[in-house]
């Protein structure tokens, strides 16, 4: 059986295998991934209620031309979202940043300048801050990465995006 229309050869059938379960077929090429630095956060009410956590892509293997990060948190919780740009966005395009504060809702996105070289190794694409809402009394919450998130290659068609953890808040 061969994989989305690979002619199945000598050469290609044991690669064809691996891919293979049962006719289903596993795509175990999707290793880029999203990341929150630091992984969980802890904001301090009594002194600023302030937070902030670097976002940093890993391509692994791929050369990445672009990426999407599509983020929900507790609006109740949290206000003043900010995505602020760094260094990538030197050698780089925002295509677009906004926060919906009333939703709880994140969309970012950038890419690289025509005839720039892909992405590569793990690059710092952007920086959350936060705030802690007046009157929250919440002890905990989170910043949850969309399944509508993805990262691009230059050879592929289709997201290359396989892991993007949450990133966890403690408050206290």
């Amino acid at each position: 059986m061969a994989v989305f229309g690979e002619k199945l050869t000598a050469e290609n059938i044991s690669e064809v295998i691996k891919k293979t379960t049962i006719g289903i077929t596993q795509d175990t090429s999707k290793k880029a991934t999203l990341m929150f630095s630091p992984e969980e956060l802890s904001i301090n009410r009594a002194i600023s209620g302030v937070a902030k956590a670097d976002i940093f892509l890993d391509a692994k293997t791929h050369l990445v031309t672009s990426f999407q990060i599509e983020a929900s948190y507790d609006s109740q919780v949290f206000s003043d979202v900010t995505i602020q740009d760094s260094e990538f966005t030197a050698a780089g395009v925002i295509f677009f940043n906004t926060v919906d504060e009333e939703l709880g809702r994140i969309s970012y996105a950038g890419g690289i300048k025509p005839n720039s070289n892909p992405l590569t190794g793990q690059v710092r694409i952007a920086t959350l801050q936060l705030s802690l809402r007046q009157g929250s009394t919440a002890s905990n919450s989170s910043i949850i990465l969309l399944d509508k998130s993805q990262v691009t290659d230059m050879n592929r068609n289709d997201s290359v995006l396989g892991n993007f953890p949450s990133l966890q808040v403690k408050i206290y």
